[in-house]
């Protein structure tokens, strides 16, 4: 029915108080929420009449939920997204637009998954899918970071105009004990094997040394670590150096490490000056050095290369000017040159944490002018320059290329050896690149971590496949109705039986240098199955007390290399009870370790044969409850037999063979006797009476008897670090 309403008011008013009469109450009910009718106020009060007299009752309107699974799609979606809003696959979804879309339509989707879907496309998809689409914002977009903002690099090569002659950079390598730092004694007239203990150098030491006999010319001098466990130092070494003294022993020629300084030099590029030291010794051969140099592709002048050697004798002086005239020769064919200006950047060789200035490094600068209050990036860290000092521990003002600098001010961490250090305009922009490089970091770092951790547990979950699968076949887990790999809950002597000891120790070194090469040796650690070595914490810097507190509490060893521990630091921790060792040569703490490790190792106890007899008679006695015991009478064959070992009786079988030899007991003794008296030790050809608690054994003549004393033999750990 169709119903023209009146366009005035009153005329809507009358017609709808006939309509309500005339129509039934069913239908007036669609009326009473009508935005026509609730125009007027007076309409409103008619319903309200209605309503009091029973006629009229408002009607709530029940809202039914759609069962239809739901689509949250948004203007503009992609295929990959718009997939996983369906619920499908890509391949899937694909299915489904070429049976929906036209031909090209589907084309250009398929060529282009990244473009977005327009509306139509996806209300039809969902609609075939027999799903209810939802409407929602679009995600927030991606920020792209523009990362070179936070890269830095080296600069340019400077104008020739602003380039400066600057000294060469040398680094003295070669095979621990060949006499490297001998030679830089002698070169600087100092006496720095007097500091080294042990006679080994432990970490890089940078210093710069005018030198009167090539015309008061600097030179900037490294000594690099001869241990095989300071690998990367000198690998450091290498790649912070113009040219690289390789020293080699004359009565020892070329050893290990002077095979990796050659390996370490080629890799940087730089070239290689020979000394051949010791020259001064009987045993001296410098004509086997060279020799043995040409196996490895240093061919010297003499035979028509271009790697100079001189002979010298680091102890004597013999030959030093020739080797400085060599290295002034060197470098001046290099032409060495760099410049003063602009931004500074150096390379950090050594890095530690000194009481009194805090986290420190020691930098060879390349380039521009290091002054106090210049702001440095170097890796993850960064800080103000605070003071500047040299080798000697004297203040400076500024340094300038070639220049090794101790340079004080890091914030937070230790600058890592090996980085390069650049400057940067201000803290801020200092800040907002290490926190990017940290980020970074972190990101590489979980997914790294992720690849292993997913290598891992698949590692031991078919180990423990494997281990269920041999009990299984040994019948040990067999159960009706289980798998082998069916998890059985091991009990307390299962758990105990697999208990391995552990030791657990902190580390504390002088140098950044010193620690990294201690962990290198301590990552060769592969006696897991012996002991546990656990690294509770590791840093660069004097022990403190919150690191006694850390090892009173879980019961770790504390130890330090060549850090400078405090007396009071002693005190605490006698009162902790926390055992502290200071070390100064690496090999001595590596030593202790192992000794501490072998204490660690549960001894294992072993049975050793000490005696032997043969049963010549068997009788009876009455115990003292008046009951036959039997006994054996004995003749003791050779060596001791003592009540307190274990004691084994054998029968021999039908055969010689001694598979068919019987145990008939095997434990301790009740007692033993000798012509009525109880003795406990018996020796060769005493004669003695033995009984045990089995009442019922029958002994025979013949029976053969052996005595076993159960000893502790104490373990040793398989673990022997390289160069160790």
């Amino acid at each position: 029915m169709t119903c023209v309403l009146p366009s005035c008011s009153s005329s809507i008013l009358a017609f709808t108080k006939l309509v309500l009469k005339r129509i039934p109450l069913k239908t007036s009910r669609h009326f009473s929420y009508s935005p026509i009718l609730h125009k007027d106020h007076k309409l409103t009060e008619i319903l309200n009449k209605k309503n009091k007299r029973g006629k009229l009752q408002p009607v709530g309107i029940k809202k039914i939920e759609s069962k239809k699974p739901v689509a949250n799609v948004f203007d503009g979606i992609c295929l990959e997204r718009f997939a996983a809003s369906v619920g499908k696959d890509i391949d899937s979804l694909i299915d489904v637009i070429t049976q929906i879309a036209s031909e090209n339509k589907a084309d250009v989707i398929i060529s282009n998954p990244e473009a977005p879907l327009d509306r139509e496309l996806i209300l039809d998809v969902i609609s075939y899918l027999k799903m209810r689409p939802v409407w929602v914002p679009p995600p927030p977009k991606e920020e792209i970071i523009d990362e070179s903002e936070f890269q830095l690099c080296p600069q340019p090569p400077p104008a020739p105009s602003e380039l400066q002659k600057r000294a060469p950079i040398v680094a003295i390598m070669g095979h621990v004990d060949h006499g490297k730092t001998t030679l830089l004694d002698s070169l600087r007239r100092s006496n720095i094997v007097a500091q080294e203990f042990g006679g080994i150098t432990q970490h890089i030491g940078a210093f710069s040394v005018k030198l009167p006999s090539i015309g008061n010319l600097p030179v900037t001098f490294l000594d690099t670590p001869g241990h095989s466990a300071f690998k990367a130092m000198r690998q450091r070494g290498a790649q912070a150096t113009d040219l690289v003294v390789l020293v080699v022993a004359a009565d020892d020629s070329v050893m290990e490490q002077t095979v990796e300084a050659i390996k370490y030099a080629r890799e940087a590029g730089v070239p290689i000056i020979v000394a051949v030291n010791k020259c001064d010794k009987p045993t001296a051969n410098p004509e086997q050095v060279l020799n043995d140099l040409l196996k490895h592709d240093i061919i010297p002048e003499q035979f028509g290369g271009d790697t100079q050697v001189v002979n010298i004798s680091a102890l004597t002086g013999q030959g030093i000017e020739n080797l400085l005239e060599a290295i002034l020769l060197q470098s001046e064919i290099m032409q060495l040159s760099s410049t003063p200006k602009g931004l500074v950047e150096a390379t950090i060789v050594e890095s530690t944490n000194l009481p009194d200035l805090g986290l420190v490094c020691t930098a060879i600068i390349n380039r521009g002018t290091l002054k106090k209050g210049t702001i440095l990036v170097a890796g993850t860290c960064y800080g103000q320059v605070r003071t500047l000092s040299n080798e000697f521990d004297k203040f400076l003002d500024e340094a300038g290329p070639s220049t090794p600098v101790r340079i004080s001010g890091w914030k937070d961490e230790l600058p890592p050896p090996g980085e390069l250090a650049f400057e940067v305009a201000n803290l801020t922009k200092a800040k907002k690149i290490v926190e990017f490089r940290r980020q970074k970091k972190m990101d590489t770092m979980f997914v790294e971590d992720l690849k292993i951790i997913e290598k891992r547990r698949e590692e031991a979950r078919e180990k423990y496949r494997q281990q269920r699968f041999e009990l299984f076949k040994q019948g040990i887990i067999a159960r009706a109705g289980h798998s082998p790999d069916a998890y059985t809950k091991p009990n307390e002597e299962e758990i105990a039986a697999l208990e391995i000891p552990s030791l657990t120790i902190i580390l504390r070194c002088d140098v950044d240098g010193a620690l990294e090469a201690l962990k290198n040796v301590l990552s060769t650690y592969n006696a897991k199955d012996q002991v546990r070595l656990k690294i509770a914490n590791a840093g660069v810097g004097p022990l403190t007390e919150k690191d006694l507190e850390l090892a009173a509490e879980i019961g770790a060893y504390a130890l330090s290399f060549n850090a400078p521990i405090h007396q009071y630091i002693r005190d605490v921790a006698k009162r902790k009870g926390v055992p502290l060792e200071e070390f100064h040569v690496i090999y001595k703490l590596v030593d202790r370790l192992k000794e501490l490790l072998t204490q660690k190792i549960t001894p294992i106890l072993e049975r050793r044969l000490v005696g032997a007899g043969t049963v010549i008679r068997a009788y009876k006695l009455k115990d003292g409850q008046k009951k036959k015991q039997p006994v054996a009478g004995i003749k003791v064959d050779w060596g001791k037999m003592d009540r307190k070992f274990i004691w084994r009786f054998v029968r021999s079988g039908n055969t010689m063979s001694e598979e068919d030899n019987i145990t008939l007991y095997e434990g301790t003794i009740n007692s033993m006797e000798c012509e009525g008296q109880a003795i406990n030790q018996a020796t060769t050809d005493m004669q003695i009476g033995v009984a045990i608690t089995d009442k019922n054994l029958t002994y025979k003549e013949d029976d053969r008897v052996e005595v076993f004393e159960e000893v502790q033999v104490p373990q040793q750990i398989n673990w022997n670090p390289p160069g160790f």
